[in-house]
């Protein structure tokens, strides 16, 4: 068995032309009675996950029953978010936001509060809390 320059318990690096590259990412689309989606995003969104959480994203808000797309995305079993992570999310945000959609987190895992919280966005927004003018 060959050894891997890996540190211990950390995975094994994936080629980026790999297809196995998207990782452990699930996620469940269900539509909703009033016409909004609901998406529950299980494992880790990473920089080998966010391309095809995005291209998801991008696919459910195109089959929304209501225009502009409404998302409720469920965070709770989300165990890891990096930066590629949460610019896919902003990035959803703004696509969204520009047709005037939205993207609503729910329930987001303690590691996305803490990113969030570190990122100084305020909740789902995707924008930065507004600092009061100085005087």
């Amino acid at each position: 068995m060959a050894r891997s320059n890996t540190p211990p318990g950390w995975p094994d690096p994936v080629p980026a032309e790999d297809p196995a590259a998207a990782g452990p990412l699930v996620v469940r689309a269900q539509p909703l009675p009033d016409g909004q989606i609901s998406l529950h995003v299980t494992g880790a969104v990473d920089w080998r996950t966010a391309p095809s959480l995005l291209r998801r994203l991008i696919d459910e808000a195109s089959r929304c029953f209501i225009q502009p797309p409404h998302l409720l995305l469920d965070l709770s079993e989300v165990t890891f978010l990096d930066d590629t992570g949460l610019d896919t999310l902003l990035d959803m945000q703004i696509r969204l936001s520009n047709g005037f959609g939205t993207l609503e987190l729910l329930d987001p895992s303690p590691r996305v509060v803490r990113l969030l919280h570190e990122a100084h966005l305020d909740g789902a927004s995707g924008t930065p809390p507004h600092d009061p003018p100085i005087p």
